[in-house]
C-alpha cells in the first residue's frame, strides 16, 4: 500500500510504499486564512505532471 502522511507543525510530507519509508520531503501549508484540511484522504487517479523550468 502506498501512503502520505503530512506533518502540518513540522513542514513534511512522508511517503511510504508497499508500508515501508520510501523519502521525506520539505513542504508549504496554508495559510490562516485558507487552512491545510485535516483529515484522512484517498488518491483514486493520478495524472502525470510535466514541470518546465
Amino acid at each position: 500500500m502506498t501512503k502520505i502522511e503530512v506533518n502540518r507543525l513540522m513542514k513534511k510530507l512522508t511517503f511510504y510504499q508497499q508500508g515501508q519509508y520510501y523519502k521525506t520531503f520539505p513542504i508549504a501549508i496554508g495559510k490562516p486564512s485558507t487552512p491545510t484540511p485535516l483529515g484522512e484522504y484517498k488518491v483514486y487517479e493520478k495524472t502525470p505532471v510535466l514541470i518546465l523550468v
